[in-house]
């Protein structure tokens, strides 16, 4: 017994100790790296390799020339107007208005930068509109709403850069700087911190592209010598996801150069949530990301949350950081050009080794035909003559067993021990050269591949607003043909149809009973389909439609038949599909 307790006291020691230790970790190395933000005197709530760093400012078109060194002023200088801040200490956005603006414009891009706080108000794609049919509504990857603040804050030692009245260094650039094609263009930025110290954001674009750069250089470090970090925010209002489209969320990623890992912002459930050690980290819903970079080494980062708005912050050192962002389409070759692995952004799932090939050719077919309908029937074409000998051995070993049911009816009847009747099933299979699980196993086979194609084309950002023919306007959403005030879903009408006769036709060992039972599941996927994307939708009806002509030709003439009828049939449907776009 007193070895009993001495062994308790013993580890309740240790645990103690344990503890005093972790106290201490958090105090003097955790928390100097990210020390929580102070907004005037209240505490907030609030890819490619190491070697490839960003363009160096003497290799661009810069708007410069050497910032005088700023003198420390008194807290009167730095101070906001009470009626410039909003309810959370951020500036109001008439306040932001008054700063005034400057305006990146590129080939791809659209930066306006407020110089109040020297942040991204705009961050406009050039080449995907907001809304479908609007060629003046460029999509703004900036969510924002008073009083949350704008992305590209900096902070640092409980001070930051919201109220920041920032100046261009240099005097050869106006409101505005437009580059295209391969040009490269830098500003610099230069402002007073609250606490007097000088803080210089040099932003660098290229003409083409979604990278940019961001150098922050501060004249000294913090009092307490924490580790400046960039923000970039992003407001939720609501979570987009769907049972039915498990995709369609919003969610955080970070990348430690070995493993992408990923959070539902609807998972987030504290407000502070610290990263690790960090190649970047994203913030992005379905079609988009937003990505801080730290391309020379990793860096510690976290994500905040404060009410709706939600904030990834990269670290750099005391005086300076250097990073970069992607702020663009989850586009797999843009993502993959890009570097840094972003193309991690994407989530295929366990498929993706099967998905990534298929989204690539799906853009190859593109490019040959210029429409992703006809991209998504070619590409399904294809998929279903590659798997042809697995589909005509599954339906032989299928039609096969369907043909055995008398004698194994008879055989039940007959033979009533259970081990017996067993061990005759199996002599009876081997005689006849059945496999019970050949009309299985080639499916199973196939369904990585069919779960990759459904991956690919639910996450192609190519696929949004992007028409196929007749009411088919946008393959990314739901396909309706209005008939006044209501919407009626052809494409899944004939997909439903078309597996009921798939269904029907296909060869089964089931009793009646269980085959009329079978019949539901095509009603079931109708109701599943309705709302998912019309490329989905148009995938699966072109499989149901080739499915059909391969079955019935297999079981009228055999193999070699079937193939001439696969062949024949996926040329009258392109063909068809073809002439429905030609006359839209």
């Amino acid at each position: 017994m007193e070895n009993t307790a001495h062994n308790n006291h013993r580890k309740a020691f240790a645990l103690f100790a344990v503890l005093i230790l972790a106290v201490l970790y958090k105090q003097s190395v955790w928390d100097p790296f990210f020390l929580p933000q102070q907004q005037r005197g209240t505490q907030a709530t609030s890819g490619e390799n190491a070697a490839q760093t960003p363009a160096a400012p003497a290799t661009m078109q810069t708007a410069q020339m050497q910032a005088q060194p700023a003198q420390p002023t008194s807290s009167s200088d730095t101070a906001a107007n009470a009626e410039d801040q909003s309810a959370n200490g951020m500036p109001t956005d008439a306040a932001i208005e008054r700063g005034g603006f400057i305006t990146l414009a590129t080939d791809d891009l659209v930066l306006n930068i407020s110089l109040l706080g020297g942040r991204i108000s705009e961050y406009l794609l050039v080449n995907y509109l907001e809304k479908q049919g609007d060629d003046q509504s460029m999509f703004n990857l900036v969510s924002h709403q008073e009083p949350e603040p704008l992305p590209l804050g900096v902070y640092t030692g409980g001070v930051d850069d919201s109220f920041v009245q920032y100046s261009i260094v240099g005097d050869n650039l106006g409101e505005s700087l437009r580059i295209s094609g391969s040009e490269q263009a830098e500003i610099v930025l230069s402002g007073l911190l609250p606490d007097g110290r000088t803080i210089t954001k040099a932003i660098g674009i290229s003409g083409k592209g979604y990278l940019v750069d961001v150098a922050v250089t501060l004249s000294a470090p913090a009092a307490d010598g924490s580790r400046l970090q960039l923000e970039w925010t992003k407001l939720i209002t609501k979570d987009e996801s769907s049972l039915l489209d498990p995709y369609n969320i919003t969610g955080f990623t970070w990348f430690d150069d070995q493993k992408a890992n990923r959070k539902p912002v609807a998972e987030l459930k504290e407000d502070s949530m610290q990263l690790g050690e960090v190649r970047w980290a994203s913030v992005s819903n379905k079609y988009f990301t937003a990505s801080v970079i730290s391309p020379n080494n990793k860096t510690p980062a976290r994500v905040l949350k404060t009410g709706e708005d939600y904030r990834i912050r990269l670290a750099g050192s005391s005086t300076e950081g250097m990073f970069r962002l992607y702020t663009g389409p989850k586009s797999l070759e843009v993502l993959e050009a890009a570097g840094y692995d972003l193309d991690r952004n994407i989530n295929f799932g366990w498929t993706g080794f099967v998905a990534a090939p298929l989204l690539m050719l799906l853009h190859f077919f593109y490019g040959l035909i210029g429409n992703y309908g006809l991209a998504i029937v070619l590409l399904t074409i294809l998929v279903k003559v590659v798997l042809y000998p697995l589909n005509a051995a599954s339906f032989k070993q299928m039609k096969a067993m369907q043909d055995l049911q008398p004698e194994v009816k008879r055989l039940r009847e007959t033979v009533k021990d259970k081990q017996q009747q067993q061990l005759e099933l199996m002599a009876l299979y081997k005689k006849r050269n059945v496999n019970p699980l050949g009309g299985c196993l080639p499916m199973l086979v196939q369904m990585p591949i069919f779960i990759g194609l459904y991956s690919a084309l639910l996450l192609a950002v190519e696929l949004r607003h992007a028409p196929f023919a007749l009411w088919v306007h946008d393959l990314s959403v739901k396909e309706r043909l209005m008939m006044g005030d209501i919407g009626i879903p052809v494409m899944v009408i004939l997909m439903v149809a078309s597996m009921l006769v798939q269904q029907w036709i296909t060869p089964s060992s089931a009793d009646p009973a269980q085959k009329k039972m079978m019949m539901v599941m095509p009603i079931v996927f109708g109701f599943i389909f309705v709302n998912f994307p019309a490329g989905l939708t148009l995938y699966w009806l072109t499989n149901n439609l080739l499915s059909i002509a391969q079955q019935q030709a297999l079981y009228k003439g055999g193999a070699r038949f079937s193939l001439k009828v696969t062949v024949l049939t996926s040329a009258a449907l392109f063909g068809f599909f073809s002439l429905l776009v030609a006359i839209s």
